[in-house]
């Protein structure tokens, strides 16, 4: 018997239930609630091991590690957040100095999941026996409670700002608007729009702008209210108690990792750092060109949650044990250009014991000439566009060419630091370290990897990457033509 069958079993016993007397339905109900009860336990269980993180022997602040794990894996839900602000400030204004009524900005489920029906019946006819939701969580990395909770936010978004036709919209909409326009053209840009949506069209339905119209003005209005807005971070010197502040609301730490907890895959954030932290006596330096916090505010940087480094690459010991280069967009697209990076890369490689990367990391090694010859992994979407830097692509999980050390994406970070630890240490360390962890997967799937995939899941997956190929050709070769 397996572990889920005993867990089960137990839970059954526990609970009284007898699914032979039970009629399917109520059975299916029943089993729904535990595994939610599984679930929210799982969530807390995990959110802990984020509360007593060492790094270097030293205890992080938890507060420093909740808000650091808000923006790591809810970085996209910080930005929501801004956006929320910004529904909420004008909401004020809208049922308070223009007396409208606040019913009229209620969303429920029922509007969230009739502007989804359509959308979720093609993907369900199109993908028979794939679950939405799954793919819903893959492809935003949110679960279906959160997602939806965004989906509201989107519709109230359009109500508040584009509420009807373009006569209907309120001042800051259309000044935005005009913000983005040429000089002194914003008044007859939005004069235009309200002509495209006058009277009917051939079925005799009130004439409206095309998704693509709309979905510029979304962006012009958002950049307005960021321009005008007073929006500040962590790296901005907020106090640890507090993800975000714009204008006068803040989103406070407790908050916000309440909020995102439920969304983390929390492999992502710890799964590596934990396996390094147990190398006894080693050093863990975060580098980068200055120990200025790295996030989404500074063009160029490669990655949206706020990080503070410990070391730049001036003062970064001249030996290192593991040169190591995690992945991620775009923040590997835009390093890979990157001169300091590729320059400080060249300088410490061949003074490292490994050259190591996860996930598109290998990328970056690749773009610094440091991958020529040697076969190394990445994330199976783009492994095979590695050749275009010389280097060659390998499926392994964790591929090991000489000191050259590259783990595939996202998962296979673990198997990669475990495999580093056996090196750095010893096999049996690195074992015991494993059992530390009770790192023993077992997947209700044998879907990791496209090979054993179902067909309709890597068809979908793979066409949502279409745009992250494309550009990583397109720097790869660019970067590749400065090789010779």
């Amino acid at each position: 018997m397996n572990r889920a069958t005993v867990l089960w079993a137990a839970i059954l016993a526990a609970t009284g239930f007898s699914l032979r007397a039970q009629d399917p339905q109520e059975q299916i109900k029943m089993l729904r609630k535990q595994v939610d009860v599984l679930s929210d336990q799982l969530v807390e269980e995990r959110a802990k091991l984020l509360l007593d993180l060492k790094v270097n022997g030293q205890r992080l602040d938890p507060k420093d590690v909740m808000r650091e794990a808000v923006y790591l894996t809810g970085g996209k839900l910080v930005e929501a957040k801004v956006a929320d602000f910004f529904i909420l400030e004008e909401l004020k204004k809208q049922t308070g100095q223009g007396g409208k009524d606040p019913k009229a900005f209620i969303v429920t489920d029922e509007d969230v999941m009739t502007e989804l029906a359509p959308m979720k019946a093609d993907f369900e006819t199109k993908n028979p026996g794939v679950d939405f939701w799954e793919v819903v969580r893959s492809q935003y990395g949110l679960n279906k409670e959160t997602f939806l909770e965004q989906r509201k936010q989107a519709i109230l978004f359009d109500r508040v700002f584009f509420p009807g036709t373009p006569k209907d919209w309120p001042d800051i909409t259309k000044e935005a608007i005009k913000a983005q326009t040429q000089s002194d053209q914003g008044p007859k840009f939005i004069e235009q729009l309200e002509k495209a949506t006058e009277g009917v069209d051939e079925k005799g339905n009130p004439k409206k702008l095309p998704d693509f119209w709309v979905n510029m003005m979304r962006q012009f209005v958002q950049k307005g209210l960021r321009n005008w807005s007073d929006i500040r971070y962590a790296s901005n010197g907020l106090p640890s108690n507090i993800v975000l502040k714009v204008n006068d609301l803040e989103w406070s730490t407790d908050d916000a990792f309440t909020f995102v907890k439920k969304g983390m895959f929390v492999q992502d954030l710890v799964g590596p750092l934990t396996v390094f932290e147990a190398l006894l006596n080693r050093d863990i330096h975060l580098l980068w060109k200055t120990r200025d916090s790295v996030d989404n505010a500074q063009p160029g940087t490669p990655t949206l949650l706020p990080v503070t480094p410990t070391t730049t690459f001036d003062d970064c010991p001249k030996a290192l044990d593991l040169l190591f280069v995690p992945g991620g967009v775009p923040g590997t697209l835009a390093m890979m250009e990157d001169a300091q990076m590729l320059a400080f890369l060249k300088r410490m490689a061949p003074n490292s014991r490994y050259v190591t990367s996860v996930c598109t990391g290998s990328f970056i090694l690749a773009a610094a000439g440091l991958l020529k010859g040697y076969r190394a992994a990445s994330y199976w979407a783009v492994a095979d566009l590695l050749a275009e830097l010389d280097a060659i692509p390998s499926n392994e999980r964790v591929c090991v060419d000489r000191n050259r050390i590259t783990g595939g994406g996202v998962t296979a970070g673990i198997d990669f630091a475990l495999s580093i630890a056996a090196k750095l240490s010893s096999p049996l360390y690195a074992q015991a370290i494993q059992l530390y962890l009770e790192y023993a997967p077992d997947p209700p799937f044998n879907a990791g990897r496209p090979e054993t995939a179902p067909a309709e899941a890597r068809e979908f997956l793979e066409s949502m990457f279409g745009g992250l190929r494309t550009s990583t050709t397109a720097i790869a070769r660019r970067v590749r033509a400065e090789f010779d």
